[in-house]
């Protein structure tokens, strides 16, 4: 499944006007692709909960280079957009996500929640542009 979906959001987390739900299935992995204006050659994020420094999953090493950390990695495909991959997801893994990037001043950021379901199913892709 592929999703598109077009958001509005501030430049703080905490005026976040939309949040893109998102559902993954147990024991399959889930790409979600973020997309961030003004980021190419900015450093982009994935975290969780209230996105302090040790609650981030990830970081990008760079334009068209993969960061791996865990069951997690972040492919920077310049212009902006970035995919995360979470592997073999966890009902744990359920809960609220960050999309940031690191701006000079505040960084932006794109919330989502993810809710992880029971059962078998293929691969899902989620694509988040803002």
């Amino acid at each position: 499944i592929y999703l598109s979906i077009y958001l509005s959001v501030s430049l703080s987390k905490e005026e976040v006007m939309a949040v893109l739900q998102v559902e993954g299935t147990e024991g399959k992995d889930l790409n979600i692709t973020c997309t961030h204006s003004w980021a190419s050659t900015n450093i982009k994020y994935f975290c969780r909960w209230n996105c302090i420094e040790m609650e981030v999953l990830i970081r990008s090493k760079g334009v068209g280079r993969t960061a791996q950390s865990g069951r997690y990695s972040l492919y920077d495909r310049g212009g902006g957009s970035y995919t995360v991959t979470i592997a073999r997801l966890m009902k744990r893994d359920s809960g609220k996500y960050w999309c940031g990037v690191e701006r000079n001043g505040l960084d932006t950021f794109h919330e989502l929640l993810l809710k992880v379901r029971d059962g078998k199913s293929s691969l899902y892709y989620y694509r988040l542009i803002l």
